[in-house]
């Protein structure tokens, strides 16, 4: 990527054709991952939409950013307030960040940092106390930008087709 600006704001209703469009593309790449638990259903892409549509209805307990370049959505991510079990203590709010994509897996250290980061400061003002991270396994390039940004690896999910 070369020098153009990265603009990170709230996402809007006019840029879920674009997520769900950069997602449709990761949902291809994780069923090679693991073919059965990432199995794509034919109509992902209309799910997705009406889902992403109801999420911007829930702005009390989830926020969604949106990166772009030049006018073009590059990448997004969607944090939505999660309860701690009961069982631990965190301190405070956290926020899963469960959808976390860029258009491309080079701009993880561009759009991935902006997003990143204006996140964890969107949070830090909101009181979070914490940030959970959801990345696939097999993601290299999302997984390396996350080590680098000193997120901690805590939980992994195995699975077996039966």
């Amino acid at each position: 990527m070369g020098t153009e600006q990265i603009s990170v704001r709230k996402a809007a209703a006019g840029d879920i054709p674009a997520m769900v469009a950069i997602l449709e593309t990761k949902r291809i790449e994780y069923q090679g991952y693991e073919p059965v638990f990432w199995n794509k259903a034919a109509n992902s892409a209309e799910i997705q939409t009406g889902f992403f549509t109801y999420l911007l209805d829930q702005q009390d307990k989830t926020t969604m950013f949106a990166a772009e370049i030049a006018g073009k959505l590059a990448g997004f991510l969607i944090a939505t307030l999660t309860p701690a079990p009961p069982i631990v203590d965190p301190g405070g709010p956290t926020a899963t960040i469960d959808d976390f994509h860029v258009a491309h897996p080079e701009y993880w250290e561009s759009v991935g940092e902006a997003l990143i980061e204006h996140a964890m400061a969107y949070g830090r003002n909101q009181g979070w106390r914490q940030v959970i991270v959801v990345c696939p396994h097999k993601e290299r390039a999302k997984a390396g930008f996350l080590a680098d940004k000193d997120l901690s690896l805590t939980t992994e999910w195995w699975t077996k087709t039966l």
